[in-house]
This record gives structure tokens, C-alpha cells and sequence, in this order.
């Protein structure tokens, strides 16, 4: 049996609630980080929607290799030809879920969003030339997916955020 450590309450609790915090807020920080650093490169040569033009050409890293016809078609023919509108979309989403994930504000959407976002770049780069899988995109999108799976199924946001007020007030409580 396990032992309760008093009324102070039980350390164990405490400190997985402490972890998921900082996943939420290091998540955050991330995102925020990625919108900034885009918009930071804006008036260099390689900027972020240039870099975006590139890799979804016909010839582009996001292309080439992608084994799934239809994400392949969706980058060539949508995302190639609407760079710009594309890239200010991915920025500002990723500004937006980083602070909402740093407040702890509609924590759940944040990550289902951060989700989304994570597997629509996985897939885009999950095979270079030769249908070779990359490593290094399946690491990281698949650990940012996992770590926003986590934070959209524990509800971090009413731990230490924004959401604990929220959820005080309303019965629902499926965003936060």
C-alpha cells in the first residue's frame, strides 16, 4: 500500500503536476520562439517564406521523397502557389498557441492545434529522396507531438493557468 505523505499532500501528485506544467510551458516557448525567429527573418534573403517557396516546388525537400500522393499535391499546388499567405497563417498559429500555451489560456485547443500543425510538418518531411525516413523530423515533430497529446489530455492549463479561473465559472470544460 501506498503511503500518504501527510497533510502537506502527496509529493508524487504534486511533482507529475509540476512536469506537465513545464512541458505545457516549454511547448509554449517553442511556438513562440518559431513565430518569432520567422518573423526576426523576415528581412534577410532566407527568410522564412522563402524558404517555404523552396522546399514546396516541384523540386523542393518537401516534395521530392514524400510518399503520400496527396500531400505531395496539396504542397505543389496550394501551399507552392500561396507561399507568402501560407507562411503568415504558420507564423501567427504559432505565436498565438505559444502564448496560449505559456497562459494556460483554452489549453486543450492550443495543443490539439500544435498537433495538427506538428503532424502536417512530420508528414511533409517525414521522407527525404529515396523514401528513406528522416530521422531528425521524426524525432522532433513526433516529440512535440507527444508532448502536446500529453498536454491536451491532462488539462494543464487548470493546474497553473488561465484555465483554472475559466473552468471555476463554467460547467463546460472541454477547451481548457
Amino acid at each position: 500500500m501506498a503511503k500518504s505523505s501527510g497533510p502537506g499532500g502527496d509529493r508524487h501528485q504534486q511533482a507529475c503536476i509540476a512536469s506537465i506544467v513545464m512541458i505545457r510551458v516549454l511547448l509554449g516557448v517553442y511556438f513562440l520562439y518559431l513565430g518569432v525567429s520567422a518573423i526576426a527573418s523576415l528581412p534577410n534573403a532566407n527568410s522564412f517564406i522563402d524558404q517555404l517557396f523552396r522546399e514546396t516546388a516541384v523540386d523542393g525537400k518537401m516534395v521530392i521523397g514524400n510518399s503520400f500522393k496527396i500531400l505531395r499535391d496539396f504542397l505543389v499546388h496550394y501551399v507552392h502557389l500561396h507561399a507568402t499567405g501560407t507562411a503568415w497563417v504558420l507564423i501567427v498559429t504559432w505565436i498565438i498557441t505559444g502564448i496560449m500555451l505559456i497562459l494556460g489560456l483554452l489549453t486543450r485547443f492550443a495543443a490539439g492545434i500544435s498537433i495538427i500543425v506538428c503532424t502536417s510538418f512530420l508528414l511533409s518531411r517525414l521522407y527525404l529522396a529515396n523514401d528513406v525516413i528522416n530521422a531528425d523530423s521524426l524525432g522532433l515533430y513526433g516529440g512535440l507531438i507527444i508532448m502536446s497529446l500529453a498536454t491536451l489530455i491532462s488539462a494543464a492549463g487548470r493546474t497553473m493557468g488561465i484555465d483554472k479561473a475559466i473552468a471555476a465559472r463554467t460547467r463546460v470544460k472541454i477547451l481548457w
